[in-house]
């Protein structure tokens, strides 16, 4: 299929570079070469930045929210903590490492399992990734 274009003399001289530059014979072949190869570009251009929010700013906007709950979390359970023991009058604290209470074990095996739900999630996001 033959179409007339018109290109500006700054244009055709980019072009003229352009096909100098790859050693191809005529216009026509730059110009097909551009298009093609613009494609294949943003293409890849869009991986990489997948890529590198992924690896870079992801981790980072995670790790930056789970700090936030986790400070809420505690500033909950130490308000909690802190009125169950005036309610009951405890006098001793009891060590978790010495001696668990049951609620404590439940919650410390779901956290277990919760991470490891995540970390498996993860790994199968990296894995369709590849």
């Amino acid at each position: 299929m033959q179409k007339c274009i018109y290109l500006s003399e700054e244009d055709r001289e980019l072009l003229k570079e352009y096909r100098q530059e790859l050693g191809l014979h005529s216009d026509s072949q730059a110009i097909s070469y551009l298009i093609r190869h613009s494609k294949k570009q943003n293409e890849e251009l869009a991986v990489a930045i997948r890529e590198e929010l992924e690896k870079n700013y992801l981790p980072k906007e995670r790790i930056k929210w789970a700090t936030k709950v986790a400070e809420q979390n505690s500033i909950v359970l130490l308000d909690a903590m802190n009125t169950l023991m005036h309610m009951l009058k405890a006098e001793t604290c009891i060590s978790v490492e010495l001696a668990p209470h049951p609620v404590v074990a439940q919650s410390q095996e779901r956290i277990k399992e919760k991470i490891a739900y995540f970390k498996q999630k993860s790994d199968e996001r990296k894995n369709k990734g590849k």
